[in-house]
């Protein structure tokens, strides 16, 4: 099966991102990309996206077809645009698991802050290496492999002390 492509003006590969929707905790989040010509949220120019919990939305802006960075190497608003869907992935992620409203304030919420989800975002696949790294990502088991995965380590764990 073929993975549907958002193709984006002056981008010279002709791929942006892979995926037009992305599954966030089971749900799926439709990702658009838009000017701020479509978009007037844009044209203040405070953020370069949107995540809409209740729509199931992820909005960016569209970079290449931004008169404000026309000048920019197409590798910057490529970048730009990733920034943005990461950032924007990250704000879906606490909706979907309850934290962005179950952090108890209104204002200034940590799960709403966006100081800490720009943190994630940036940092998310450094983490991700660490894990990696020394083996603790989790691993998705299925019944069939979970006694012989417990086994397994059981006895490895054993046998080094």
């Amino acid at each position: 099966m073929a993975i549907p492509q958002i193709n984006v003006a002056g981008d010279k590969e002709g791929q942006f991102i892979s995926r037009t929707f992305v599954n966030v905790l089971g749900t799926e989040y439709k990702i658009r990309i838009k000017t701020d010509d479509e978009e007037p949220y844009f044209k203040l120019g405070i953020a370069d996206g949107y995540c809409s919990g209740l729509e199931k939305e992820i909005t960016i802006l569209n970079c290449f077809r931004y008169a404000r960075i026309k000048d920019e190497s197409s590798t910057y608003k490529a970048e730009r645009m990733k920034d943005a869907l990461r950032h924007e992935i990250v704000h879906a992620f606490l909706y979907e698991s309850g934290l962005d409203t179950d952090s108890h304030q209104e204002k200034e919420a940590w799960a709403r802050n966006e100081e800490m989800v720009d943190w994630i975002a940036k940092q998310g696949h450094k983490i991700h290496m660490a894990w990696e790294t020394v083996g603790c990502l989790p691993m998705i088991m299925s019944p069939d492999n979970w006694l012989d995965f417990n086994a397994s380590q059981t006895s490895s764990l054993t046998e080094e002390t």
